[in-house]
């Protein structure tokens, strides 16, 4: 089924591949606009990261900075003045991610649609594209504060009861579950509404798992096998390199997705 399904996709990319660069732009648009924004809100919230630390080792002798030092930065008005600040750039790079995802990512995952050959009107696909990645990335949101704050908890408990690397750990199983998930319900996307989708997703991502997790390998294979490939036409020519990158890594994302489509219908 999986080399089959791989044909069929080279099949529909032919008949379709007008898209396939078009996919490729939107794609490379995202992560250059996503990877800007990322680094503004970074060197942004710097000076309010620098000044946690510094407020944090200043009450290190305090005898109840000592006893519960979670609890007494959380009472200090200039520790809570950074992260409010902090806060609010976060939220806006949430905002940010977000009409970006919708407008590129929805786009290209129209667009994969359309090469399937499923008909729907983009605006409707749009709509139900925005709805539930509210959902998925509200999810993704929660996961990511969760750890967040078990991992600073912890950062600034004298007696920790669970190391940095063991949080890193379940927080990157835990992202990897939910995007497990993610990327059957954006494939069901345009045949289901919002909770006939969900129920669908975790129907499928649980009872078709062991169908489901080849495709998975079979995708992440294919990028390993092209980061290899760059690996080595770097040690020839760095700038040729990220020029072939370029130009097979995007095309490459489309057909996975497509791919993965063709897989969950069939499983489905």
């Amino acid at each position: 089924m999986y080399i089959k399904t791989i044909k069929e996709v080279l099949v529909l990319i032919k008949k379709q591949i007008r898209l396939l660069p078009i996919a490729s732009l939107f794609d490379l648009l995202f992560f250059f606009f996503y990877g800007f924004i990322g680094a503004f809100i970074l060197r942004s919230i710097s000076p309010f990261v620098d000044s946690i630390v510094s407020t944090s080792s200043k009450f290190s002798a305090d005898i109840n900075f000592l006893n519960d030092p979670f609890k007494y930065l959380l009472k200090n008005q200039e520790f809570m003045s950074n992260i409010y600040a902090i806060g609010k750039y976060f939220i806006i790079f949430a905002l940010a991610f977000y009409l970006l995802w919708i407008f590129f990512q929805g786009s290209v995952w129209f667009m994969a649609n359309k090469i399937s050959n499923i008909k729907i009107k983009f605006s409707d696909y749009i709509s139900k594209f925005a709805v539930l990645s509210i959902f998925w990335l509200a999810l993704i949101t929660i996961s990511t504060s969760a750890f967040s704050i078990f991992a600073f908890k912890s950062l600034v408990t004298l007696q920790r009861t669970i190391d940095e690397s063991t949080i890193l750990l379940f927080s990157s199983i835990s992202d990897f579950i939910i995007f497990y998930f993610v990327i059957i319900s954006l494939a069901l996307v345009s045949r289901l509404n919002f909770i006939e989708n969900l129920k669908k997703t975790f129907k499928i991502g649980i009872l078709r798992i062991h169908k489901i997790i080849p495709s998975y390998i079979i995708i992440i294979s294919a990028f390993l096998i092209l980061n290899l490939l760059m690996i080595l036409i770097s040690k020839i020519n760095t700038s040729l390199s990220i020029f072939i990158e370029m130009l097979t890594a995007m095309p490459l994302l489309t057909l996975s997705r497509i791919y993965l489509m063709k897989i969950i219908e069939k499983v489905n």
